[in-house]
């Protein structure tokens, strides 16, 4: 850090010296009072210091679920800066934490999936403004009912990869609104012999595809769309990404081929100024063999990050577009 400032793992390594410093920081600060910092102190992870040796922050995690993220289970972090400490210090201790909790070889029997924040002071959320925080990558998930924002990141052991997303050579993958092969009568017929609308919705719901996927000469198999919709929980809209495979193709890499496509085709809009009011992209996962097969918080082949379940159990996956703020607390 800069000004001489640096950042000690004590995580599995705390000496009674330092244990006593700590303690006499927090209470000379009126952070805790005696019998609270003892307690604390097992639950350390890194301690700043200061240019002369002296501690001026420390972070301490414990293991919590959280409600918000349908109660999986996260480290839940908490820091104290002394006045005047450098304005890096909340992001270098943060990532200094993740990276220390990430490889830590002693799991608990339930480990926690990743690092939680509860950010309830207004000076920090406005200092650090973006869904994802440039430094740590913290992600954020929503508010909690006091209002307090709550951000995560996951552990890369609990990271999912998709077996594959190269399209096999038998198939084709077009964009609807300007192919010249296939057109939406194709694409209402693999609805219909799928059953997988109510009458009428399959016109109505033609604006919004994207890509198809034919097999080659072939009819169409696969179907992606997207809409846009504000979601509650983040209080943001989002471009609402679905695909639909056909049972007959349903263990290929179709689906998560799609999944790429469609990032990447509304990420390109939102770099031209095309994506309206979407913050990112949001996938709702209905699929229960999906859900099982790739059930990690973070998607690392797709970029998505698990934030919660919706009122009919689907999982909900975001991506944010770069760069887009955090919405402000509620009320």
């Amino acid at each position: 850090m800069r000004g001489g400032y640096r950042v000690d793992v004590v995580r599995g390594r705390l000496t009674a010296a330092v244990g006593d410093e700590l303690v006499a920081f927090w209470t000379g600060h009126h952070a805790l009072d005696a019998e609270q910092a003892r307690q604390r102190l097992p639950e350390v992870v890194v301690v700043l210091r200061d240019p002369g040796g002296e501690v001026a922050g420390v972070n301490s995690v414990v293991a919590a679920d959280v409600a918000l993220v349908a109660g999986r289970r996260f480290w839940l972090y908490r820091r104290f800066l002394a006045p005047g400490a450098p304005e890096e210090a909340d992001e270098t201790l943060l990532s200094a934490a993740y990276d220390v909790l990430d490889e830590e070889p002693d799991l608990p029997a339930r480990p926690p999936r990743g690092l939680c924040v509860l950010v309830d002071d207004h000076v920090m959320m406005r200092r650090y403004p973006e869904a994802v925080w440039p430094g740590s990558q913290l992600l954020f998930a929503g508010y909690t009912p006091t209002r307090a924002q709550v951000r995560v990141r996951y552990f890369e052991r609990d990271w999912s990869r998709s077996d594959g997303t190269h399209l096999e050579p038998r198939f084709e993958r077009h964009v609807l609104a300007t192919s010249d092969s296939v057109g939406a009568d194709d694409v209402k017929a693999l609805w219909r012999s799928e059953a997988a609308l109510p009458p009428g919705e399959a016109d109505r719901r033609i604006p919004e595809v994207l890509h198809v996927v034919t097999e080659v000469g072939g009819p169409v198999v696969a179907v992606s769309s997207a809409y846009l919709q504000r979601n509650a929980q983040l209080g943001l809209d989002f471009w609402h990404y679905r695909t639909f495979v056909g049972a007959a193709h349903r263990h290929s890499s179709i689906a998560a081929h799609l999944a790429l496509a469609g990032r990447d085709r509304l990420e390109d809009r939102f770099a031209a100024g095309e994506a309206g009011s979407a913050a990112g992209i949001l996938l709702e996962i209905e699929s229960e063999p999906l859900k099982r097969h790739l059930p990690g918080g973070y998607w690392p082949t797709t970029g998505f990050t698990f934030v919660g379940v919706n009122e009919l159990g689907a999982h909900v996956r975001v991506r944010y577009f770069p760069g887009v703020l955090a919405p402000p607390p509620p009320g």
